[in-house]
């Protein structure tokens, strides 16, 4: 054996032998839900949400906002913390205000943000983090139907203003989560409507950008997620049937043939790569290129190079597993996908992307085959290889016992040493990061007992508060040289006084609980006319 090879497989030994010994940590003692809140506390400043000019606002909401309020769906999911539905309903509204055919001084007219025949996509992003929350509101908790709503002055139609953060436009008081679910899904069903029945979708080849250009596979997923989740929560028939065609052309076979090159291609949009059983793909997914055999020619081919020049990236290769994840896990038809294909992509991620610690950029393993190798310089691309890994936890669902990799191991390795703990929000942590942490949190919580630290707030609502393992209120705590944000409204208190405390308004009903420990440290008050019940429960106890 010659000592090139030795020093290879001894580097891989060492990346495996790393993550192994990573795992025997407790995973529960990462504190991945506080770092979620300490960097997604500021994003209407960060994006300029409440004076964003209603002309260039698409690319701030769609591959920006919209991933966030999609990732506080998530961690509402895990925690039960009406914090993060209150941060989607008033960041959602003012998403709205701006939309073309409501803001007076967007130029378009249009119920969407996009202004020209370019980026579609985004306005599938943003209607697929409405519908997510409408799915949320009637279908995975329906006891948020009749909750009432507490109404931040930001909710009050009367003090509607413009350019502020006051950006209730709509006239109605929303009473209830099911009130507001109910008006979001008007405006959410005119978005898709627009597209859907305005001669922009095709049963052959899905949503179509203006004035009638097929889109890639990625800028697909968007519009499947809003068909999806809309119509599971109204059962309408028309979207899940267009929901179902989008899942079909997904695990559709692309034939052609390129009379230029004379070459004829006949592969599924999915490629199996049958030595270590992943999937991979090309960026156009069933989109066809075409290309004019002869200079002025107008007879046109399906162009050979012209589907295969891009493979897909990791970073557009995760949303793309988006939808089929989602498909298989709420809509439960196993006619497209089943758990042998989330089992596949996850391989991807493994042997293609991670690679035994190498990294790499195409959802393939091969190098500068992609999109973002043409455009990014090396600096980029390195965050890019360094940083993804956490998009991919929830596909450690689909890990063996027996794998010698496993996702968690990697994704939990990886947070540790690129997210976890950090002073400041890192510059390359944006909407899909957001989008990405929020669903590691989701998966921690669901698998695994980590506990909770809470810092200070005022509870203005009824709340309850809970951990599979210890919990503790520390209102005081400072990060680094700073103390630790607000994270959930109102961000001043209403006694208006200091806000390094965790205080509960009179009429408010906390209940805190924990498996193994509760400890409450100075700053915590709970004034004359609340409840708050504290308690150590078991898993024998039915609370």
């Amino acid at each position: 054996m010659s000592f090139r090879i030795k020093h290879i497989i001894f580097i891989l030994l060492l990346n495996i032998l790393g993550l192994q010994s990573f795992s025997q940590n407790t995973f529960e003692s990462i504190n991945i839900k506080e770092d979620f809140d300490y960097y997604n506390w500021d994003w209407p400043r960060k994006y300029s949400l409440y004076t964003i000019d209603p002309n260039k606002d698409w690319n701030t909401f769609g591959d920006g906002l919209s991933k966030v309020l999609d990732g506080f769906i998530d961690l509402f999911i895990a925690t039960k913390d009406k914090a993060y539905l209150y941060k989607f309903i008033l960041q959602s509204l003012c998403i709205i205000e701006n939309r073309n055919d409501i803001n007076p001084y967007a130029e378009a007219r249009t119920p969407k943000w996009t202004e020209t025949d370019q980026s579609t996509y985004a306005d599938g992003y943003i209607t697929a983090s409405f519908a997510k929350f409408i799915f949320l509101v009637r279908v995975i908790d329906s006891s948020l139907i009749n909750t009432p709503l507490y109404q931040f002055e930001e909710l009050d139609p009367e003090k509607y203003t413009e350019n502020t953060k006051y950006c209730n436009f709509s006239g109605m008081k929303f009473n209830s989560f099911g009130e507001y679910a109910d008006w979001l899904e008007k405006r959410t069903r005119e978005t898709i409507d627009f597209f859907v029945y305005g001669g922009l979708w095709d049963y052959n080849r899905g949503i179509l950008q203006p004035p009638g250009e097929e889109l890639v596979i990625n800028m697909q997923t968007g519009f499947a997620r809003t068909l999806l989740f809309l119509g599971l929560s109204t059962d309408n028939p028309e979207y899940l049937l267009m929901a179902d065609t989008l899942a079909y052309l997904h695990q559709s076979t692309v034939r052609f043939y390129d009379r230029c090159e004379k070459i004829r291609y006949e592969n599924p949009v999915f490629i199996l790569n049958p030595k270590n059983d992943s999937y991979w793909w090309y960026h156009n997914g069933w989109r066809l290129a075409y290309t004019s055999c002869r200079k002025f020619s107008i007879r046109r081919s399906p162009s050979y190079v012209g589907y295969t020049k891009y493979i897909e990236d990791v970073s557009h290769g995760k949303i793309v597993m988006m939808f089929p994840y989602e498909y298989l896990k709420f809509r439960q038809n196993q006619n497209y996908f089943s758990s042998t294909d989330m089992r596949r992509f996850r391989n991807t991620f493994v042997y293609n992307l991670y690679d035994y610690g190498n990294y790499k950029i195409a959802v393939d393993g091969s190098v500068g085959t992609t999109y973002a190798e043409e455009k990014y310089n090396a600096e980029r691309l390195e965050i890019i290889k360094k940083t993804n890994a956490i998009a991919f936890a929830n596909f450690a669902e689909f890990d063996y016992p027996d794998d010698t990799l496993k996702v968690l191991d990697i994704t939990m390795k990886e947070y540790k040493e690129q997210l976890n703990n950090l002073n400041l929000t890192p510059r390359w942590y944006g909407g899909q990061k957001s989008l990405d942490h929020a669903q590691m949190v989701l998966y921690q919580w669901t698998y695994y007992n980590p506990s909770l630290t809470l810092y200070s707030r005022n509870l203005v609502y009824d709340q309850d508060f809970f951990s599979k393992a210890s919990l503790t209120i520390e209102p005081r705590f400072v990060r680094g040289t700073k103390s630790y944000p607000v994270f959930a409204e109102p961000f001043i208190f209403t006694d208006s006084l200091p806000t390094d405390r965790f205080l509960i308004d009179s009429g408010v009903k906390v209940n805190i609980t924990a498996k193994e420990s509760i400890r409450i440290k100075p700053g915590f008050y709970a004034k004359k006319g609340s409840i708050c019940r504290i308690k150590i429960i078991s898993d024998k106890d039915k609370e």
